[in-house]
């Protein structure tokens, strides 16, 4: 199994935000997904320690720090300790 402590990755070039009202850090990309040198769509994603994620998330609002506001799509705990939050633009 997978031991890593990821908390320096983290803690240095993550974001805060509130998730469901929460405070967690995690890695915001929301950039649009460029195929064929053209816009192909957004996918904004939410990366973070899986500790700070409890039960299911889809729903719950992420509410990033600088006022961007998403709601959980879907998400994907990896199993090594890092869950991957799809968003949806709110």
């Amino acid at each position: 199994m997978f031991v890593e402590d990821l908390t320096v990755f983290f803690a240095d070039f993550a974001v805060d935000a509130t998730l469901g009202g929460v405070p967690v850090r995690g890695l915001l990309d929301s950039a649009p997904v460029m195929a064929f040198d053209t816009v192909a769509g957004s996918n904004p994603i939410f990366t973070l320690p899986t500790g700070s994620v409890t039960g299911d998330p889809r729903a719950l609002a992420l509410i990033v720090s600088g006022g961007a506001t998403y709601t959980v799509r879907d998400w994907n705990d990896d199993g090594h300790g890092v869950t991957t939050l799809q968003l949806e633009a709110t």
